[in-house]
């Protein structure tokens, strides 16, 4: 009996297989101030409607794009650099561009950018990621993992079985989520959430559960631009350096894996 069945649905909706691909749900970087970026910024996300209105990044100006792009910068204050934030729905939109997300980053590296934040994610349309197993099993220290917090949160009752209280800003008090790792103090984190809960009654899917990593600073930098203290095996990024780690592909985007994203 497969997993439909089990569920009470009496037939199988066919899933198209990109849907089921890894793929970036958030990327942020910020790239050098220079005459080279404000054109390769309008060359690739066309018009800039700048805005002089402060940021939460503490820069005082802002702009716009189509497609929900972001950005913000300080023309007084060029080191900041200029920042970027493409969010799900400008990536969404991005790939209707002539442009790929490596075109993207790689293009950043080269205009000496870094990386402040990146969003892998896989979606689950089969019920493999049972969410109330999931915690129940970190619940019971019966999962192997390098990260020392988790937490469950689950609307609209509002309950919460946590070391710690949050809710994650990203899907404010829709649905059913399970995070692992520690919120805002931690470079790598992961929701495991319930994607067609919070779509809604729209969704198009019988189950749709999502897995995202969400990778903050160093290692939203290294796994975009990885340099030699980035174990090409495991992708763990090692903290001495006087072991480094010889990769010959330690600058290619395309070459991460999402498997190993856990090391991070």
């Amino acid at each position: 009996m497969d997993i439909n069945s089990m569920l009470g649905f009496s037939e199988t909706v066919s899933v198209p297989h990109e849907l089921k691909l890894p793929f970036v749900d958030w990327l942020a970087f910020s790239i050098e101030y220079s005459d080279e970026s404000w054109n390769w910024l309008k060359k690739v996300f066309g018009e800039l409607r700048i805005q002089e209105k402060g940021t939460v990044t503490g820069h005082t100006h802002q702009f716009r794009a189509l497609g929900d792009v972001f950005g913000a910068f300080s023309p007084e204050r060029q080191n900041q650099k200029i920042h970027i934030q493409l969010s799900s729905k400008a990536l969404y939109n991005f790939k209707f561009s002539e442009y790929t997300i490596p075109d993207l980053i790689n293009a950043a590296i080269e205009l000496n950018g870094n990386f402040t934040r990146i969003d892998l994610a896989l979606d689950d349309y089969e019920g493999f990621l049972n969410l109330s197993l999931i915690y129940d099993k970190l619940d019971r220290k019966e999962v192997s993992t390098r990260f020392r917090g988790y937490s469950e949160y689950e609307a609209p009752i509002d309950r919460i079985r946590s070391g710690s209280l949050f809710v994650d800003p990203k899907l404010g008090k829709m649905g059913h989520t399970v995070y692992v790792g520690a919120f805002r103090k931690s470079n790598c984190f992961v929701r495991i959430y319930d994607k067609k809960l919070q779509v809604g009654p729209e969704c198009a899917w019988p189950i749709w559960n999502r897995l995202e990593f969400q990778l903050n600073h160093d290692a939203a930098d290294q796994y975009c631009n990885p340099t030699w203290n980035v174990d090409p095996e495991t992708g763990e990024i090692s903290n001495s350096w006087e072991n480094l780690f010889s990769d010959p592909r330690r600058a290619r985007f395309e070459d991460r894996s999402f498997p190993k994203t856990a090391f991070y």
